[in-house]
């Protein structure tokens, strides 16, 4: 493989390595220490990942071109409606409180 590195998985790296030193900026290392990296950061290296094992595998000649990146896209898109109907379910419905019966004294 070589240094030759995707474009596009350059610049899913360049945006982790943009994230990254951001957060790091703006980041005490007490909040780092009792909660971690950041999603959005770990999002985007996960992302890189992905591309560069489908550019290893499209080297290979081990899956097609760009199939890995669409399996990866249908992973996302089933993972995002999964969250959101899990977020539709906690919360509560309107509650309507009946004052009938009560004395109003």
């Amino acid at each position: 493989m070589g240094n030759k590195l995707d474009p596009r998985c350059q610049s899913i790296y360049d945006e982790y390595q943009k994230c990254y030193q951001e957060w790091q900026t703006n980041t005490e290392w007490r909040q780092y220490y009792h909660e971690g990296n950041s999603n959005e950061c770990n999002e985007l290296l996960n992302e890189f990942q992905y591309c560069a094992k489908e550019q290893i595998s499209r080297m290979t000649g081990y899956v097609p071109d760009g199939e890995l990146m669409k399996i990866r896209e249908q992973v996302k898109k089933r993972k995002a409606a999964e969250q959101q109907q899990s977020q539709q379910e906690q919360q509560p419905e309107n509650v309507t409180v009946s004052t009938q019966g009560c004395d109003d004294t």
